[in-house]
Order: C-alpha cells, then structure tokens, then sequence
C-alpha cells in the first residue's frame, strides 16, 4: 500500500490552519497526513529534523514566521521541498522561489471549495517527489530591472557569430529555416519564469517570427508574471485572444485556465476543454498545434517544471520535422518535463537557457540573409 505524502504545516493564523486542514482533510487516506503543525518560524527546523516531512507548506505571516528567512535557513541546513503561501498574486515570479521554495501558492480563504483541495493535494504530491539540493545562505531578491527608454533599439545588423560564440554548424540549424513562416513555441514549469526572463529579454524588438508559451502558474499570478516580462523584454509579451494572429515581435501567452491552439493561418484558437498532461493550458496541446500548423517551420523549447506536459508535444513537433530542443539538467530547477521529452526522444538538441539564447539570436541573423 503506498505511503502517504508527510506534510509539515508551519502556519501562525488560525483561520487559515482551519482553512488548510478542512482542505487537506479531502484526501484519500494514503494521499496526504498532516505529521506535525507549528506557529513560530523558529519551530520549523527543529519539526523538521523531528518528523521528516515530504513537503514543507509555510504560509508568511510576520512577524510570527518571515517565510524568506525561514525558507532560506530551510535551504542551507535541512533542504526539502517547500511550498511557500502568501497574501496575493505578486507582480514578479515569486521572490520564495528565489529563497529555495519549489512554488508559491495563494493563500486559501475560508470559501475554499473542493477543486481548490483538489488542486493543492495534487501540487503537494507532485512537489514531494521533486529531489531537492541544498542552497547557499545568502539570498537577494533578484534584480531584473525593465530595460529603459535610454537604450537604444536594436538595430537591423546582423548578429556577429563571433559575438554570440557560437557557429551555425554549431547550431546545427535546419537550412530551411525562413523567418517569415516560422515560429517558436516555450513550455515551462517550476523554475520557468526566471528561464523565460533570460531567453526573452535578450531577444531584440524585431524578433523575425512570432513567440507562443505556456508557463504553468498558479490562479491569479499570469498577469503579473506577463507584466513582469513586458517589462523587462524588447519583444512584447501579451496575454493571447482569440482569432488573434501571433505576430513578429511578439510573445503570446493563453489566459488563465484555457488551452492555447495555433492555425495553419497563425491565428490563435483559445478553448476550455479537459485537462491535458494535468493542466490547461496545456504545453502539449500548444505544442500538437504547432506541429500540425507549422511542421518543420516550428522552433519547440521545453523548458524546467515538473511532470510530463509538453513531452508529447515536443515529439510531435520533432516528428513533423520541426527543430526541439529541452533544457539542460543541470540549469532546470526541476528537471521533469524536459526530462521526459529527452527520454522520449522529443528532444533534437539539450541546451541551458543562455545557450537557447545565442540560438534563438543566431536565427535572427540566419533571417535577416534570407530574407
């Protein structure tokens, strides 16, 4: 019989220890035991060390537990997978994830109903499988700064090879290659915003073909986590409607709670259907569309999270001929979904984000000669 996930709740307000209990009690029995509750930031390492829990649920409530601190002391001394909760959406990817939590999770209110208890018993088994490694002490919120008026806009020369230090043979670059008709999917998970930040504010306003992603994020924070790019990119990001067409120079994500389709005519198909791989939206169901729509004419990068969605659907877009390409273990905060994808055969080419980066670049340049 499988064991059930040990969760240590460290949560100082009472109503909200009610609220999670109430929730958490929906689980099956051999889904989710409650081994331990404390009130104080302090309690935590010493809870622990004691009962061994799977998975850390820690609501920030200061003064009674500053979640950074305590996440970060979690990190550096007794390392294990944390799910930190706070008050609202934040308008950046969380700053607990930067302290070592695996995610961040709104907190539930008193009206909570079944497919919110449903969602969190689901996120808790899926974090308590996650290895987790230990962290340095020190931790800064990171500073990703919008880029400012002051820098000038990228202009339409060429990109050096020798600047990005990287060839096309190197790259392994499908001749084909036609910037016109082409596009570039990203799925991504846990660990995903700050990898999207890296690839896609290096990317100039005139990117030569359109950006459609899915990144799993919890209810409530795709605004933010859209807002933030926005603002710290050159191409602009946007939340997807339907029926409109992706175009150059933009990045497009689908509303919450929809999958995302694109056509043979890139124009965005928006639908609430059935979960796919666990989620909606989906990467997967982005993904399938790609390869139907664009076949070889499709870039596909599957990014860090947890779980399997968007394997499928980087081994379709493979299989129609289309370039794949899924990151590397050793940068994934998570190495799950590209996991899958490489063990599937899914992915052509196994890359960290700053090497995404220079390829995406160097299919700028590749366009700009063909054009």
């Amino acid at each position: 019989m499988p064991q059930p996930i040990r969760v240590l709740l460290a949560v100082a307000s009472p109503l909200t220890l009610k609220t999670l209990e109430r929730l958490l009690a929906q689980a099956a029995p051999d889904e989710i035991e409650i081994v331990g509750i404390v009130r104080r930031g302090r309690d935590v390492l010493p809870a622990l060390q004691s009962l061994r829990p799977n998975v850390l649920c820690l609501d920030d409530a200061p003064p009674a537990i500053k979640g950074l601190e305590v996440i970060a002391e979690v990190m550096r001394t007794h390392p294990c997978p944390i799910l930190a909760m706070g008050a609202a959406p934040q308008t950046q990817p969380s700053p607990f994830r930067e302290a070592g939590a695996l995610d961040y999770w709104p907190r539930p209110d008193a009206l909570a109903d079944s497919n919110n208890a449903q969602s969190l018993i689901t996120h808790l088994k899926m974090l308590s499988r996650v290895p987790v490694i230990g962290r340095r002490s020190s931790w800064q919120t990171p500073r990703i700064s919008p880029i400012s008026d002051a820098v000038p806009p990228p202009t339409s020369a060429p990109i050096s090879p020798r600047l990005l230090d990287i060839s096309p043979a190197t790259l392994d670059i499908a001749p084909s290659f036609k910037s016109s008709d082409h596009i570039v999917a990203i799925g991504a998970s846990t660990g995903g915003p700050l990898a999207l930040m890296t690839i896609l504010s290096a990317m100039p306003s005139n990117f030569p073909c359109p950006i459609v992603c899915v990144q799993h994020v919890s209810q409530g924070f795709l605004d933010g986590l859209v807002s933030w790019l926005d603002g710290g990119c050159r191409v602009r990001v946007a939340i997807a409607k339907s029926g409109e067409k992706a175009q150059p120079g933009t990045v497009l994500f689908p509303p919450e709670d929809q999958h995302m389709e694109i056509g043979t005519n890139g124009r965005i198909r928006l639908k609430a259907a059935p979960l796919r791989d666990g989620h909606r939206p989906s990467v997967t169901v982005l993904f399938e569309s790609v390869a139907r729509s664009y076949g070889p004419r499709a870039t596909a990068i599957l990014l860090t999270g947890m779980g399997a969605d968007g394997a499928s659907g980087l081994c379709a877009i493979r299989d129609a001929g289309g370039d794949t390409i899924a990151q590397d273990e050793a940068s994934c905060v998570v190495f799950g979904m590209p996991r899958v994808a490489i063990e599937r055969g899914g992915a052509r080419h196994i890359s960290s984000p700053e090497e995404i980066t220079r390829r995406l670049l160097m299919l700028c340049q590749l366009s700009e000669k063909r054009l």
